[in-house]
């Protein structure tokens, strides 16, 4: 199993508020575990959160001066 981060040590690393972390978690727009079940802490695992932001970033439209590289 990977490491589990918190809600404080996952706002830290991304630099956003709890409320930002809280409010993604409820849209579920967030990888995230319920540890023993639906009422239960929320937490994170490190290799899914790494995962989701390089999929965000590549995700992310090219700036108007590399599109012109190409």
């Amino acid at each position: 199993m990977g490491e589990l981060l918190t809600v404080e040590e996952l706002r830290t690393r991304l630099r956003v508020s709890r409320a930002w972390v809280y409010k993604a978690v409820a849209e579920n727009r967030i990888p995230h575990v319920r540890l023993g079940g639906p009422d239960g802490p929320v937490r994170f695992m490190v290799e899914d959160i790494d995962a989701w932001v390089r999929e965000a970033r590549e995700a992310w439209p090219a700036s108007p001066a590399q599109a012109t590289k190409t």
